[in-house]
């Protein structure tokens, strides 16, 4: 759809894929980068930001196999996200 590469689109389609992936599961952001274009990577620092805000904001939580959990995961991070 429209404005699906803008801050607040990454941001809803990192929500619907964390609803698509169901409560406690999770993904890596790179999904939704490879959802938007072939080439995905130039598109990950924006995507990893959008992540973080939605981490900040509670609306995901962040982990990597050494912290399940990580209060205040910065934007450069590519660690998995759940619901």
């Amino acid at each position: 759809g429209k404005n699906r590469g803008s801050a607040a689109g990454l941001r809803r389609l990192l929500v619907e894929l964390a609803g698509e992936h169901g409560a406690g599961a999770t993904f890596c952001p790179s999904e939704v980068a490879r959802r938007l274009a072939r080439d995905w990577r130039p598109l990950m620092p924006a995507v990893r930001a959008a992540a973080a805000r939605l981490v900040d904001d509670g609306g995901l939580r962040a982990r990597n196999a050494a912290n399940p959990l990580i209060p205040g995961w910065p934007a450069d991070r590519s660690d998995w996200v759940r619901r």
